[in-house]
């Protein structure tokens, strides 16, 4: 996987529908999650290739069944290209998730996902890839720690952050002005702190 991220992690993200309502609808989604940019949108099988090589993008959402090609065999196409984005599949159902999971997809969301399951989708996301690799992007960022808090994603500044505790299963980030509960243990927020 190849993230391209300044210091605030960053995905580059691909969405691959023909259906402009659901473009619209995971643009929406993703304006919870401040590090998931949106590089493209792809609504024809025949441009699917030469955009997806073109941003390189770090997630894939394409839809099971574009005009002109299944999802499943343009993700395949991608990979002989050597890109290997994550990829969440959009389905209108559940006919096309064992072969999702069978090509190593991430996710499957039946369309139009509640925001809910949207979540559960980003945290696998999460989870899977790591968070702290430092490349050059486009414009710098303020460099931070990205803690989940509630349904929301937050960026909280290094400079800014005075303690960080832990009880029980949650972890507590303090600042001058605020404390944020985080989901992730004090070990890997560690990991993702400057030395």
């Amino acid at each position: 996987m190849n993230l391209h991220r300044v210091n605030l992690p960053g995905f580059r993200a691909v969405i691959a529908t023909a259906s402009k309502r659901d473009v619209v609808h995971l643009k929406s989604l993703l304006r919870s999650y401040p590090f998931m940019r949106v590089v493209a949108e792809v609504h024809e099988a025949a441009h699917a290739i030469d955009m997806i090589r073109y941003h390189q993008p770090d997630v894939l959402f394409v839809d099971a069944q574009l005009p002109g090609v299944r999802g499943i065999d343009l993700v395949e196409a991608v990979r002989i290209h050597g890109l290997d984005p994550e990829v969440i599949l959009l389905a209108a159902g559940a006919e096309s998730a064992v072969e999702a999971f069978e090509i190593g997809a991430l996710d499957y969301l039946i369309k139009i996902p509640g925001r809910q399951r949207f979540h559960v989708a980003i945290n696998r996301l999460l989870e899977r890839v790591e968070p702290v690799a430092e490349i050059s992007c486009e414009q710098p960022t303020t460099p931070g720690l990205i803690i989940k808090s509630s349904s929301q994603f937050r960026l909280v500044p290094f400079a800014d952050i005075h303690a960080i505790t832990a009880s029980d299963k949650l972890t507590e980030i303090w600042t001058a002005e605020s404390s944020y509960l985080s989901d992730d243990s004090i070990d890997k927020l560690e990991t993702r702190l400057p030395r």
